[in-house]
């Protein structure tokens, strides 16, 4: 859309007419999940039933949108209460190992049981760590 108006002195047209005065372009930016007001309404004029089906189309996309982040947030949070069970499990049977196992005498596999559930622990440890 082009426009012919008359600058302020202080200003500068990039582009200028012979007489001197500034030709321009307005260019409008709008981001949004609904189309800016005035374009809804050049829909309109097409067809009287698009506003509304743009409308409901935007509405349908925010409720897929927060059904999908819903669902990721809560996959996250199994995800975390799973690992941190799992953990807790393995570190209590390591243990419950190492004890059957020093008790037979075993003190070799006794050893190694208890550096596998120090290990586990560390590596769980740095790995949270990690993700914070």
């Amino acid at each position: 859309m082009q426009q012919k108006n008359q600058m302020a002195k202080k200003e500068q047209a990039a582009v200028s007419d012979k007489s001197g005065e500034a030709l321009f372009q307005r260019q409008v930016v709008f981001e949004g999940s609904v189309p800016h007001p005035d374009i809804l309404k050049g829909y309109g004029e097409v067809n009287e039933t698009f506003p509304e089906r743009i409308i409901q189309i935007a509405e349908n996309h925010a409720k897929t949108e927060d059904a999908a982040q819903r669902a990721l947030v809560k996959g996250n949070i199994v995800s975390v209460i799973l690992g941190q069970f799992l953990s807790f499990l393995f570190g209590i049977v390591g243990i419950a190992a190492t004890v059957y196992l020093g008790i037979k005498g075993n003190t070799a596999g006794a050893v190694a049981s208890s550096v596998a559930v120090i290990v586990q622990s560390v590596v769980a440890a740095i790995v949270n760590k990690k993700d914070k």
